[in-house]
């Protein structure tokens, strides 16, 4: 009898915590089949430390995906074919405007930093972070040519 009062109310309080609806995908199309994608946290540390180990020498990237910030913040990419090719890490310091912070590709990769500056121009909520990407000199470089 008691066997089943617990049994009872264990059906009723469950130990564990309810699952978290799946993310998503969220796309903006581009040309070329250019998608901008959300990617889970999971997901940006996979394609991270992916992209970091196809370098010879560490790149100017962490595998990290997140900042220690209370500031609102996300990881979105850039696929071709529905391949991954560019993941970026993005504050939002303004409301409704990611300020792309840090880029990662990996090391054959040529088509996706001007891929993703094409979205740049044509989206109004996607700029690139002046200060933040100094840390990253050759997108540092790339986001001043691109200005002129």
């Amino acid at each position: 009898m008691i066997n089943i009062l617990l049994f009872g109310l264990s059906m009723i309080v469950s130990p564990c915590p309810p699952m978290n609806p799946p993310i998503k995908n969220t796309k903006f199309g581009g040309g070329d089949n250019w998608s901008l994608i959300t990617i889970d946290l999971q997901r940006a540390t996979e394609l991270l430390t992916t992209f970091y180990k196809s370098y010879e020498t560490a790149p100017d990237f962490s595998c990290s995906p997140l900042k220690m910030t209370a500031v609102p913040q996300g990881i979105l990419g850039l696929s071709k074919n529905g391949k991954v090719k560019l993941v970026f890490h993005f504050l939002e310091n303004d409301p409704g405007i990611a300020s792309i912070t840090s880029i990662a590709i990996p090391n054959d990769e040529y088509e996706a930093g001007e891929k993703l500056f094409d979205f740049i121009d044509d989206l109004d909520f996607l700029m690139i972070d002046e200060k933040e990407i100094q840390s990253q000199p050759k997108w540092a470089l790339a986001s001043q040519f691109h200005k002129k």
